[in-house]
C-alpha cells in the first residue's frame, strides 16, 4: 500500500526525475512538470505536463518506475494532446521507447 501524507510528493518528485524523462545522448532528462499523483485501489496514477508545442514523436521516453523493487513491473504511459491519444506499456526489456 502506498503511503499517503504531506511529505509524499516531496519523496514522489525526486524520485520521478531519475526514472521517468526524455533519453538524450544516453541522458536522462526530465523536460516536464511534476502535478501529482493519486492512489487507486493497487495502482498510483503519476500526472506530468510537457509545456511544449514540439511534437513528442521521435522522442525516446525512459519509464522505469518500480523496475529495481518489482522484476515484472509494468508501467503504462498515456500521452494527450488535444484529441490525439497514444499509450505506451513500458516493461522489463522496454523501459526506453521511441514515441511515434
Amino acid at each position: 500500500m502506498f503511503l499517503e501524507g504531506p511529505q509524499t510528493d516531496n519523496v514522489l518528485e525526486p524520485y520521478l526525475r531519475k526514472h521517468l524523462g526524455v533519453q538524450v545522448n544516453q541522458q536522462l532528462t526530465t523536460p516536464y512538470r511534476y502535478l501529482g499523483w493519486e492512489s487507486v485501489k493497487d495502482v498510483i496514477w503519476v500526472y506530468v505536463e510537457v509545456p511544449t508545442e514540439q511534437q513528442l514523436k521521435g522522442m525516446y521516453w525512459e519509464n522505469s518506475l518500480l523496475a529495481e523493487t518489482f522484476p515484472d513491473q509494468t508501467n503504462l504511459f498515456h500521452v494527450a494532446r488535444g484529441e490525439q491519444k497514444h499509450s505506451y506499456l513500458f516493461q522489463e526489456n522496454k523501459w526506453i521507447q521511441l514515441f511515434d
